[in-house]
């Protein structure tokens, strides 16, 4: 058949054969018998990856097999939506029929295929490309990494009444296979004024977003309501409106908010837009430091596209104000994922803009210098620390603004203002600048509110729908999900990832302050005047204070103005309840809400079934100064308990909960899930019958992934450490229960291997890392791999920060990322990353990466990239010279250990931070995924970026 090596390798889908052939020079347009390249056949076996090679490699987008079909005509029959962008983008022809007459509008609309018909139906996007200025057209050039800009740029078009050589037009074509939207939307593609008029809607502008978020973080009484109303008034409000500042509630605090005793006029979070002078229009998000509210703060937070200011009030002692900014630091740090590539000192790719402000200046009897400034001395000392802590997480501001919240005119405020303009600007560079199409959108938004005022919400299809019959039916998903990134970063929308479906709120105050605000506000409850809905609030409330749980027809009581079952769903989506059947009838339980005490008996030492029975237990800690986030993170884990429960595949599984406590059965299998330690740490117990310890590992495993899938969604900038309980004490249920540090295991492992025991200092007994972690069955030893054993791709993104905070900066002896690229045999890295990271001339982006993660990169590019692995274990009493030859020798055969080589460095404080943040075991079939060849980035990577994140 002619085939070359290339035909065969794309057929079958070779990633790395292709790479290679062409590596090789391989030609990669040569036609067999049949006409086809090898691009052609890898499109016609769906072979994505291979097409998208080839097509980078340079293979003709317009050669034709003998049947007249060229790529762009098997792409839009096969549906394949993202190759065809991508033909579309190389500049391929789409208006071009096969042999039998048919064109790819012509394919794509007779087998239903909707966003390949939506993209071929642009007309003469270049030539209107032309008529644009010169300056505009420079502005698109340099922003050509939008997907969407990209597509505007290379896109030619097709005739949308163009007839195949029956005679038959697309519209036509896909009215007889069924397919009436493609038909509609072909037949309203006929005039030509409006079409013409979508085109240009979707072609950006020179114009940056108009206006940007500013989030308000800080314990209640700081001054936060106070400094927005100051941010919002104008020059003759500010004449009027100057008064003095309300003391803050006082308050024991430690790291944690401990707000639950403060009686605020309304604890909720809202939002309000504001133009300021000089600013421009500004969003602006008030977050209540009521307790109550942090469980759904990752919905709102998250997005670095933003100003955030971090509220403290000078009117308290200074170790509380370091403890106060500490908190709500760390509590934005957990719901921040480190994106990369990271910047030097572990900064992620883009840091959060954070600024601290001291309002309370006229109480704390600050004094004035002669510009009329508030100066509080002990304010440097805070900056001081706060920047030793979070200046390589944050883009801290470089000075604290020290403000009378209550005067606008003051000199605070304006300082705040005019660093409000720079960030303003400095953002706005790095998001999709404005379209027609946006404009458009905002301009619907408040007629869609007020047509639907008691309930703002749809579905994500049904904003689609809205979006193509109202806006631009020329919309596809990449315009859709950049106007949904847009309209987030307005303020404007907030979109909610759900189980079902996915929701958008067209009106974010009234989700925020009217259903979230008032639900969870416990004060607003509890002194709200008795009367009407209220009355109804009260039979709520005490009803919450005791299961949490109650049904659709008592929650439409309490919220008459919607229908209680499309509110719960967006509640749900919230993850603050979830939906259970309480014999027979369906309730909606809502842990945060749910006082029950812990009953007696619920882990019974004297039940038969576990006489001599396998216990095992995990201790999850946050490491300071994060230890008081994980209060909030534990409802959500009960809501999580909940649905997990109900999809579980066992029929004879219960799940029993209570304040601060679950427990989870499936047969003789029993779990309990506590908050313990004042909120400081969650244990998970498990516990089966002699000879189940496989049985009851993997149960415990389910529960960790539980824990961890929370984490990843509420907190995925926290590691939690895992701390082993003793499975002999568990078994005695003796109190307290000793727990082994990830520290502990980790130096066990490291001394060795699985054959390790570990002393427990309160029995003083031993006690072996097979039976701590694989409960003594081999069978789960055999599915593991020890964390000592792991490929340096099993870290995330979050140990590769801590290490480059690290190894990063200059070392006193040396022992920074120099030594270790000499000791990992990168060596000829060190040119590139020196000149790369000294150079001032560089880039803003290459001139800030992280030269410990760019090494970390490159040596996980090798199989044998272990975290705490070696061949040969030395004695202590052999000869430095002798390690040195065992040491290059273990270099040559297996790739060393990241951790011998950090001792070897003396930097203890490196292996602490692995140990700490690294998995002490993972199953192996996970160690597998993470090593194989088709994997792209050796080190895994968390992203902020995903729809369900854009309105934080």
């Amino acid at each position: 058949e002619s085939q070359t090596p290339l035909h065969i390798a794309s057929s079958r889908g070779h990633i790395e054969c292709v790479r290679g052939l062409i590596n090789a020079g391989a030609c990669v347009d040569p036609q067999d018998n049949q006409g086809s390249t090898p691009l052609h056949l890898a499109l016609r076996r769906h072979h994505v990856q291979t097409a998208l090679i080839l097509l980078h490699a340079g293979a003709n987008t317009d050669l034709t097999e003998e049947s007249g079909e060229a790529p762009i005509h098997i792409a839009a029959r096969e549906g394949l939506l993202a190759l065809a962008q991508t033909l579309c983008a190389f500049g391929c022809s789409v208006d071009q029929p096969n042999r039998n007459g048919l064109y790819p509008l012509h394919l794509a609309a007779k087998n239903g295929h909707t966003e390949v018909v939506r993209l071929v139906s642009f007309l003469k996007l270049l030539e209107l490309l032309l008529e644009i200025p010169n300056s505009y057209l420079s502005v698109l050039i340099i922003n050509m990494h939008s997907p969407l800009l990209s597509r505007c740029l290379c896109l030619a078009g097709c005739l949308v009444e163009q007839k195949s050589r029956d005679g038959i037009l697309a519209e036509v074509s896909a009215m007889a296979q069924g397919y009436e939207d493609i038909a509609e939307l072909l037949n309203r593609l006929r005039n030509e004024q409006q079409k013409e008029e979508y085109i240009q809607q979707l072609i950006p502008t020179g114009a940056y977003l108009p206006r940007i978020k500013v989030k308000l973080l800080g314990h209640s009484g700081a001054g936060k309501s106070a400094l927005a109303d100051s941010l919002k008034a104008g020059y003759f409000t500010s004449l009027f409106r100057r008064s003095k500042s309300v003391p803050a509630p006082s308050v024991n605090t430690t790291n944690s908010s401990n707000t639950s005793n403060l009686k605020s006029k309304c604890d909720i979070f809202f939002k309000i837009y504001v133009s300021i002078s000089g600013v421009g229009d500004l969003s602006i998000w008030d977050f209540s430091g009521h307790e109550g509210y942090f469980s759904v703060y990752d919905h709102f937070i998250g997005n670095s596209t933003c100003v955030h200011f971090i509220v403290f009030s000078l009117d308290v002692p200074l170790h509380v104000q370091l403890q106060q900014t500490t908190f709500w630091l760390s509590f934005l740090q957990a719901r921040l994922p480190p994106t990369e590539p990271l910047g030097l000192k572990g900064k992620p790719n883009k840091p959060c803009k954070v600024s601290l402000v001291a309002t309370h200046a006229d109480l704390a009897q600050c004094h004035k210098n002669n510009q009329g400034e508030y100066v509080a001395p002990q304010t440097s000392l805070l900056q001081e620390k706060l920047i030793s802590l979070y200046g390589d997480i944050f883009e801290l501001h470089d000075s604290i603004f020290v403000v009378e919240a209550t005067s606008p005119g003051s000199p605070g405020i304006k300082a705040m203002k005019s660093y409000l303009a720079n960030m303003k600007t400095k953002l706005t560079q790095d998001v999709p600048r404005v379209t027609g199409f946006l404009n458009a959108m905002v301009a619907l938004l408040p007629e869609l509110r007020s047509s639907l005022s008691d309930f703002p919400v749809i579905s994500w299809p049904q904003f689609i729908d809205i979006v193509h019959e109202r806006v631009n039916c020329l919309a596809g998903d990449e315009h859709l999900k950049e106007i949904v990134t847009q309209l987030q970063l307005l303020g404007e929308i907030i979109y909610l990832k759900a189980a079902a479906q996915d929701l958008v709120i067209l009106d974010p105050p009234w989700l925020t302050s009217k259903q979230i605000g008032l639900l969870l506000s416990k004060e607003y409850s509890l002194h709200a005047r008795v009367t009407g809905a209220q009355i109804i609030l009260q039979v709520i409330l005490h009803l919450c204070l005791s299961l949490g749980c109650y049904t659709v027809d008592d929650f439409q009581m309490s919220f008459p103005d919607c229908d209680a079952l499309d509110l719960l769903q967006v509640l749900e989506a919230l993850h603050l309840c979830t939906q259970c059947d309480n014999e027979g009838e369906i309730e909606y339980e809502f842990p945060c809400f749910n006082k029950v005490e812990t009953l007696d008996g619920l882990w019974d030492p004297t039940d038969p079934r576990y006489e001599d029975g396998v216990y095992a237990g995990v201790r999850l800690k946050s490491p300071a100064p994060t230890q008081h986030l994980l209060p909030p993170i534990y409802t959500r884990i009960q809501v999580q308990l909940r649905r997990s429960w109900q999809e579980y595949p066992e029929c004879d599984t219960d799940l029993y909960q209570w304040y601060k406590g679950s427990k989870f059965c499936s047969g003789p299998l029993e779990a309990l899930i506590t908050l313990e330690e004042d909120g400081e740490a969650v244990e998970v117990k498990v516990r089966g019958p002699p000879k189940a310890s496989s049985v009851v590992f993997f149960f415990m495993e389910d529960l960790l992934a539980m824990v961890d899938q929370v984490m990843v969604e509420m907190c995925p900038g926290l590691v939690l450490e895992k701390h082993i309980m003793s499975s002999e004490q568990l078994k005695e249920h003796t109190n307290p229960i000793y727990a082994w540090s990830p520290a502990d295991v980790f130096a066990g492992l490291m001394a060795d291997g699985v054959s390790c025991k570990l002393k427990n200092p309160l029995t003083k007994r031993e006690e072996s890392f097979s039976q701590l972690i694989c409960l003594g069955s081999q069978e789960v030893l055999n599915s593991i791999t020890t964390g000592r054993d792991i490929h340096i791709s099993s870290l995330c993104t979050v140990s590769f920060q801590k290490l480059s905070s690290l190894l990063d900066p200059p070392h006193p002896r040396g022992s920074d990322w120099c030594v270790l690229a000499v000791k990992l045999g990168l060596q000829n890295l060190l040119p590139t990353l020196d000149a790369t990271n000294s150079n001032s001339n560089a880039s803003t982006v290459v001139a800030k990466l992280s030269p410990t993660a760019s090494l970390l990169n490159s040596w996980g590019e090798s199989p044998k990239s272990t975290v705490g692995k070696g061949i040969f274990t030395l004695p202590l009493y052999v000869s430095l010279r002798v390690k040195d030859i065992y040491t290059g020798i273990l270099k040559l055969f297996s790739g060393c250990a990241l951790i011998v080589i950090l001792r070897e460095m003396e930097r203890e404080d490196a292996v602490l931070a692995l140990y700490t943040s690294s998995p002490l075991y993972i199953l192996s079939s996970q160690q597998s995924e993470e090593t194989s060849p088709t994997d792209t980035p050796p080190i895994s990577t968390a992203s902020a970026t995903s729809t369900s994140n854009l309105s934080r």
